[in-house]
């Protein structure tokens, strides 16, 4: 039909064609954002110019160390040895150093990774990542610190003894250390995180560190030591000096018991709070205007050995009648509008479940 219709007009038919070449820069390197890294990796094998694409530093905006599997093998009998730990290392290395040519942009940037394993070389390669990249414009970080989750395990039949123990105790503390630093590098390169999560010490200087993150709208801040005591002051300094903070994650394990202590939570911007994953932590009163959503639940974490009547846990629904008015969600209760003033059988069922309180427990377990 086009070419009855050229020969009528007296035109000729075009013959060229509009390829990817003749498409804009910006257009063209907007087509390769859709693509991963392993997918940019293998459109970097297609010819000279789609190589000269993918070296370009906003390219590779999201930074993420975690897509890396510890093998390709596909088959059902295959089994992860420690050459394919070895060969998973070299694909991030060589990964680490195309950034560090390319310099990139980042926006989103994760890892998985031990800092404190000395004979991997974690921590140096991270530090130089950031030092190389430009990420003053990166917007959400996920920061595992503290496990390799490639890295294959101990087998089991292998015998542990007491140096053993104490060595896995020294490289615990020491790696919370090499964090300190990182951090503190991390805040200073990255200033402004919208968006954090990663295991969290609760050390004086990490929470100075992330005071100055004050674009920090999200935050997920899970355990790293156990029986850790989280004393109200550094609670209260970390809020308080997060100013646009909305949602709040915490995982705290803390003592129970006899010194069991009663947390407050004070925040003018908190829309949703989590507390699901602690164990020991327990809300003594809140003031939290805006709160529209509270996870909570019953982990008990006891100390010493007390009676259940010495202990005077204060019942978090009058804990948030006074002091989060606005609530919609406890869990996935809808509250009633009337929540404050009566209990409706549904929210006394929820509340039994998560409560420590002398009313709602109906055990030991606090």
């Amino acid at each position: 039909m086009g070419k009855k219709f050229s020969k009528f007009f007296g035109r000729k038919e075009s013959t060229t064609k509009f390829t990817f070449e003749h498409l804009p820069l910006v257009c063209q390197l907007k087509i390769f954002t859709f693509l991963s890294a392993k997918e940019k990796a293998v459109a970097a094998q297609v010819c000279l110019q789609w190589n000269r694409l993918t070296k370009s530093p906003k390219l590779w905006s999201d930074v993420d160390f975690t897509e890396f599997t510890l093998c390709s093998g596909t088959g059902g009998e295959h089994h992860c040895t420690e050459q394919c730990y070895k060969a998973y290392q070299r694909r991030v290395m060589l990964y680490h150093q195309f950034l560090m040519d390319v310099k990139p942009f980042v926006r989103r940037f994760s890892f998985a990774f031990d800092i404190g394993d000395y004979r991997d070389c974690w921590l140096e390669l991270m530090q130089s990542f950031l030092q190389a990249s430009r990420c003053a414009d990166l917007m959400t970080a996920s920061l595992n610190w503290k496990q390799t989750p490639m890295k294959p395990v101990r087998p089991d039949n292998i015998t542990w003894c007491t140096n053993d123990y104490n060595e896995v105790i020294h490289r615990h503390r020491h790696r919370q250390r090499l964090f300190v630093k990182f951090f503190d590098l991390f805040t200073a390169s990255c200033p402004g995180v919208e968006k954090l999560v990663m295991p969290f010490d609760w050390s004086e200087r990490s929470i100075q560190a992330l005071c100055r993150l004050q674009n920090i709208r999200s935050l997920v801040l899970e355990k790293y030591f156990v029986y850790q005591t989280l004393d109200q002051t550094s609670l209260d300094q970390l809020i308080q000096a997060l100013p646009r903070l909305t949602r709040l994650s915490l995982e705290v394990w803390t003592p129970s018991g006899s010194g069991l202590l009663f947390y407050s939570v004070t925040s003018a911007s908190l829309e949703y709070l989590d507390i699901s994953k602690c164990r020991g932590f327990y809300l003594g009163n809140v003031d939290v205007p805006k709160l529209k959503t509270l996870k909570a639940s019953r982990h008990p974490w006891n100390g010493p050995l007390v009676t259940a009547d010495s202990l005077r846990v204060p019942c978090i629904h009058h804990v948030l009648g006074y002091g989060a008015t606005h609530l919609e969600h406890l869990n996935d209760h809808k509250m009633e509008s009337d929540w404050q003033k009566s209990v409706s059988e549904s929210l006394n069922s929820l509340l039994k479940s998560i409560c420590s309180c002398s009313m709602h427990r109906s055990d030991w377990d606090i």
